[in-house]
């Protein structure tokens, strides 16, 4: 995991190989969204690796790093 103070990067590796990897972020509420929330940037798995859950996986990971920073929402 890369992360900064508000953004994340989740890498999945098999065999050494980084095979997908998911960005995010946590947005400032604004006034016509005053709730805590992240944002999903990007979610990318190899061709060669798609259909093997490794996608969800990295989704759970980020909700899951999304709620420990306390986030109402998170946006897709």
């Amino acid at each position: 995991r890369i992360r900064g103070r508000k953004g994340v990067c989740f890498v999945a590796e098999m065999d050494k190989e980084i095979v997908g990897y998911c960005t995010g972020k946590v947005l400032l509420p604004q006034k016509w969204r005053p709730f805590k929330r992240s944002e999903l940037d990007n979610i990318y798995v190899k061709k060669e690796f798609r259909n093997s859950k490794i996608g969800t996986q990295l989704l759970e990971t980020f909700l899951e790093w999304s709620k420990s920073k306390g986030m109402e929402r998170v946006i897709l």
